[in-house]
């Protein structure tokens, strides 16, 4: 008798481990493609914010030449060299966060602009800061990217699949935050 209650055991304990393997592996099948479909929604966007982000350098260049003391236009300037740099790499993650940067300093160099009377004024500064705002990609690219960054952080942290995204890295995604 005791012999086949340890064979039980056995098979229930291969059981539990055999459904706890197919878990993590079709967890890690499932978190590899909202990856991928981050990826695939993200591309589409590169051209147009990289447009919009010469848009927003314009801009900031011609607030510096109306009024040169601002510290923004200099956190802009940066901030693009560090947009451009992540444009070179393939790391969808850096590229987002240096958007998010840039997109920031878009509503600091608005509420410079706002706060200042002769900024205000300008009609160059106008013009530079609508031809920024009117640069907003299309709706249906940021709205796909959108839905796949919240798919992924859906499936990431869901019951079934939190330990195949500790165990293969799967790590949360930045979101893009335009103004």
């Amino acid at each position: 008798m005791p012999r086949r209650s340890g064979r039980w055991v056995a098979l229930a304990v291969l059981l539990l481990v055999g459904a706890f393997v197919a878990l993590v592996i079709t967890g890690h099948g499932a978190l590899s493609n909202d990856s991928r479909q981050i990826s695939d929604r993200w591309k589409p966007l590169r051209g147009p914010l990289a447009d919009r982000y010469e848009l927003l350098g314009s801009a900031a260049g011609v607030v510096d030449q109306v009024s040169s003391d601002r510290s923004v236009t200099a956190d802009i300037t940066k901030a693009q060299r560090t947009w451009n740099a992540a444009q070179k790499h393939s790391d969808i993650d850096t590229q987002v966060v240096a958007a998010n940067e840039l997109e920031g300093l878009a509503r600091r160099l608005d509420a410079n602009v706002a706060a200042s009377v002769k900024l205000g004024a300008d009609a160059d500064v106008k013009a530079a800061l609508d031809a920024f705002h009117q640069s907003a990609p299309a709706q249906p690219l940021v709205d796909g990217f959108d839905d796949a960054s919240a798919q992924y952080a859906k499936d990431r942290t869901s019951i079934g699949r939190r330990l195949a995204a500790a165990l293969f890295g799967y790590d949360a995604r930045p979101t893009l935050r335009l103004t």
